[in-house]
């Protein structure tokens, strides 16, 4: 994005559409939509921030969370340009990350104790799920499939982060890159792969990853310092971003 000191892309549809954030020069978050090279910028009305997270595989619904003026993220949906507010209720704040083409959408949110949860909305019906891997002390679902099964972190009782894995609001299995320390899961396509990043210490650096089917594959753009994978379609082309040997971060689209 012309202009930007960062930019990541952070989901992309089966017709290669890619959607994401990029910071201004003034530090401020932007969302963005690129479409055969025809960038776009979304902002939410209002908001001072706004971040895009994920895009629905076949119908160009589209996810994130803003920041409005008080200081407080709400979670939205983006479709056929109207914007609708996602807010879990009694929730100190909101983030949705992803929706599916059923309209199932997934995210995190803090409780008035600071603790942070994941959420399942199933089929969009307002209905929310509050989702906790068992004895985590931090929980978000940051990807959902079509056929629901879903993707995201956990964070151990030490402090540790995992990626962890489930299906229609149930959470069944860490998710850990072999030999790593830390792992995050953040996409997932219809054919279950997912990608992510890990690491040997929770500043990094990363590397991205791509699992499909239990069996690990790294992801590195070339000559980065640091790659991080955010989502992936079921052509299996893959979005992230990596850091330059500047310092800079940039987003990518691979295969």
């Amino acid at each position: 994005m012309s202009g930007a000191v960062e930019t990541d892309a952070n989901g992309i549809d089966n017709a290669g559409d890619i959607v994401g954030l990029y910071v201004d020069a003034k530090g401020v978050d932007h969302g963005f939509i690129d479409v055969g090279g025809d960038i776009t910028t979304i902002n939410v009305p209002g908001s001072i921030a706004t971040v895009v997270n994920g895009i629905s595989a076949l119908d160009d619904i589209i996810t994130g969370w803003y920041t409005d003026a008080q200081l407080v993220q709400h979670g939205f949906v983006l479709s056929n340009g109207l914007f609708t507010k996602i807010d879990v209720p009694d929730a100190n704040w909101t983030q949705a990350f992803s929706t599916n083409t059923t309209g199932s959408i997934v995210g995190a949110f803090a409780d008035h104790s600071g603790v942070v949860h994941g959420f399942l909305d199933m089929d969009a019906r307002g209905k929310f799920t509050t989702l906790d891997f068992t004895g985590s002390t931090l929980t978000e679902i940051h990807g959902i499939n079509g056929a629901r099964y879903m993707a995201g972190i956990y964070d151990g009782s030490s402090g540790i982060e995992h990626g962890v894995f489930g299906a229609s609001g149930v959470l069944v299995s860490a998710v850990n890159f072999p030999r790593a320390k830390i792992t995050a899961a953040n996409g997932i396509n219809d054919e279950v792969e997912i990608v992510g990043y890990y690491g040997a210490h929770a500043a990094g650096p990363f590397h991205g990853y791509a699992m499909h089917s239990g069996n690990f594959s790294t992801v590195d753009f070339p000559k980065a310092t640091e790659t991080r994978c955010s989502g992936v379609n079921t052509l299996g082309q893959i979005v992230g971003r990596y850091t330059d040997s500047a310092g800079v971060i940039h987003g990518f689209l691979g295969k």
